[in-house]
């Protein structure tokens, strides 16, 4: 199951998708669809942690910040191997499904695909902004 995450090689770049490389840092955001809450409770926001905890542990991704809101999420990821939308699409689908099965709903929890910014974590710029405000 997530094993097949860490099996998948580099990623190519798309029109879609930054480019992938191994140890970049990402500003990775998405929302619940038609802006609805994408948790319920703080059981829903310690499921989507562990979630995200299991993917790291799965494909070596170190999370430097994340800031939940009650309908959508930011997170400050870097990726060691170029892993990311194989990793973001084991997260993304699994917490749906955990959530969809906790609450006895169906369909997209999220309103389309997450969007992700390469950050360049070099200097006190962008990083460190998002940071904040994830604190």
């Amino acid at each position: 199951m997530i094993a097949s995450v860490q099996s998948l090689g580099p990623e190519e770049p798309t029109a879609l998708h930054s480019t992938a490389y191994p140890g970049a840092i990402y500003h990775l955001m998405n929302r619940g669809d038609r802006r609805e809450p994408i948790f319920k409770d703080d059981y829903d926001r310690k499921r989507f942690v562990g979630t995200l905890a299991e993917t790291c542990g799965e494909t070596g991704w170190e999370v430097h910040a994340y800031c939940l809101m009650n309908n959508h999420f930011h997170l400050v990821v870097e990726t060691p191997a170029a892993n990311l939308v194989a990793g973001m699409r084991w997260f993304m689908s699994t917490y749906t499904a955990r959530f969809n099965r906790r609450h006895k709903f169906f369909g997209h929890l999220f309103s389309r695909r997450y969007k992700s910014l390469i950050v360049d974590g070099s200097g006190t710029g962008y990083l460190r902004t998002v940071a904040i405000m994830c604190i």
